[in-house]
């Protein structure tokens, strides 16, 4: 399975994959239908990427112009990746990766 950023400043840029098999990454069609629902509501939003995983949905809001994007994931593999595909991308000063519970957090 390969992962890409669909549109925006980072279109095409391809995003690694979270190791093992405990994340399951979002598929383009859905990513397009989520992001053709929020059009430019995503411009200039500040954005929470919750169970990141690869970090795709956020750094897809980054790359159509989101301001800024919070990712949060609970597992270590997860936390690396989304800070490769980050830097793969260009938007690590536009981010913040925390490792955290969101089911506690929002529970």
């Amino acid at each position: 399975m390969t992962l890409r950023v669909i549109a925006g400043k980072a279109k095409g840029r391809k995003l690694k994959l979270v190791p093992g098999d405990t994340t399951r990454p979002i598929m383009d069609r859905v990513k397009e239908a989520l992001f053709s629902i929020l059009a430019r509501d995503v411009y200039d939003a500040d954005v929470l990427d919750v169970f990141a995983g690869t970090g795709s949905v956020g750094i897809e809001a980054l790359s159509r112009g989101a301001r800024h994007c919070t990712f949060w994931d609970l597992e270590r593999r997860a936390i690396d990746t989304v800070t490769d595909n980050l830097t793969t991308c260009g938007f690590g000063a536009l981010a913040v990766v925390r490792r955290t519970d969101a089911l506690r957090l929002c529970g």
